[in-house]
């Protein structure tokens, strides 16, 4: 069995005690009991990423500001990635349903992008660089790189400095682009994906698209804040699950900024604290309480797949389809992404496969009823919402149709950090919490294969 193990540094006089057998045995038993698996590996570099991002909070408050000032004259926010950069406008485009309402999910986006666009507790206007880079002065970009595509990259960093944009760059100061922007969020990583959980002879586990969208909610939350120092609050979605989501949504939909609310000036670092905090405190509980069920998850997935049957994966949000295009990606589940209700199981989940459900605040009933009809087990990683999709309240799942199960700890709502005055919470923290659970299911799952 392939492991992950801590490296030792056994004392040098040790070999000179001529007890060379039990020292031998000594030693073996150290590195059992120094064994880190891949989901610790895996959890805790997210976590350190989550340290780094407060480390930098200072400069983070200041890209925005900077931000604030470019939208306060007029300036639109838009976003790009090293997928994105190369759209051509005809990606493929599904309309979902929730909250009385239906949005578009563009599966062929860069994650990056994906996860700020159309997101519940993010901004409601922030879009895709238009086409052919048309952007103009005094609008904002914000670029996520991992080294995918530095040359496209840096010629379009160029294009649309030139037109008078402010750029700025979610990436390494070890990356290509590093240096090309107005401003750099550094990851604290170095250049490219930073796959960090090495099994056998592979690697896998790419950290630094997590790290990138952490440092993009904690600039938004700043962002946000910076425009309340203008005297501007802008407008943000709810979650479609909550109750009243969609006239809510639909009314904001109406304009950048909100004219019948008044915001107090938030001062820097206040909201961005806020989102490393509490995601932080998100990953610590994952991490003390529910590492032996990652374990769990994996010798179940492992021994499903070497039976001859597949792990039929049911993952949602708008951050998780793009981790199956990563360089590193392990192709060894059965992938059906953002959808709900049990049509999508019908005919694909069999006897002998197991489920495991990555999902968003909903509590997947029928989905469960029809594992336990076909002779599935079922792994579910999943915060308790409606159990159909759209607004609702929260409805505890039936653990008795649960095989294993992990508490991701966010909540109904998913945003997490609170701007005195707004009527809602922004900022999500789902999409970073669930995506370090599917890769430390999967680098578990190698482990045991």
């Amino acid at each position: 069995m392939n492991r992950i193990s801590v490296l030792l540094v056994l004392a040098a006089l040790g070999t000179f005690t001529g007890c060379g057998g039990q020292e031998k045995k000594e030693t073996m038993k150290t590195q059992s009991a120094n064994e880190v698996s891949p989901a610790d590996v895996f959890i805790t570099k997210v976590i350190d990423s989550l340290d780094h991002t407060e480390s930098i909070l200072g400069e983070i408050s200041k890209a925005a500001e900077a931000a604030a000032d470019c939208a306060v004259k007029g300036g639109k926010i838009y976003i790009t990635d090293d997928e994105t950069v190369t759209r051509t406008g005809r990606e493929e485009t599904k309309m979902i349903p929730g909250g009385g309402m239906e949005y578009p999910m563009h599966e062929d986006w860069g994650g990056f992008v994906a996860e700020a666009c159309d997101r519940a507790g993010g901004l409601r206007h922030i879009q895709p660089v238009p086409l052919n880079n048309q952007v103009q002065e005094h609008d904002i970009v914000l670029l996520g790189a991992v080294e995918l595509r530095p040359e496209e990259q840096a010629a379009q960093i160029k294009m649309i400095r030139e037109r008078g944009a402010l750029v700025i760059v979610f990436g390494s100061q070890s990356s290509a682009i590093a240096g090309l922007g107005d401003f750099l969020i550094d990851n604290g990583l170095g250049a490219g994906t930073v796959p960090v959980m090495t099994i056998g002879s592979k690697t896998t586990g790419p950290v630094a698209p997590i790290a990138n969208v952490v440092n993009m909610w904690t600039f938004t939350a700043e962002y946000v804040a910076a425009l309340t120092r203008a005297g501007k609050m802008p407008a943000l979605w709810q979650s479609m699950f909550m109750p009243g989501a969609a006239p809510r949504n639909k009314r904001i939909g109406e304009f950048l900024y909100h004219a019948d609310i008044s915001i107090a000036p938030v001062q820097p670092g206040v909201l961005g604290m806020q989102y490393v905090s509490t995601v932080r405190g998100y990953l610590s509980k994952i991490k003390s309480n529910e590492l032996s069920q990652f374990d769990r998850a994996g010798k179940l997935c492992a021994e499903t797949i070497k039976s001859g049957n597949k792990v039929v994966a049911g993952i949602i949000g708008h951050f998780m389809i793009a981790q199956l295009r990563m360089p590193d990606y392990p192709d060894i589940f059965t992938v059906k992404a953002n959808l709900y209700g049990r049509d999508y199981l019908v005919g694909v989940l069999t006897k002998g496969d197991t489920w495991l459900h990555v999902g968003y605040s909903y509590t997947p009933v029928q989905e469960l009823i029809l594992a336990r009809e076909v002779g599935a087990k079922t792994i579910c990683v999943l915060t308790p919402g409606p159990t159909e999709v759209g607004e609702g309240m929260p409805v505890a799942p039936d653990m008795s149709t649960i095989d294993i199960y992990i508490d991701p700890y966010w909540k109904h709502g998913d945003a997490v950090v609170e701007v005195p005055g707004y009527d809602t919470k922004i900022m999500p923290a789902s999409g970073v919490v669930m995506i370090t659970a599917y890769w430390m299911i999967l680098g578990e799952t190698l482990k045991n294969l």
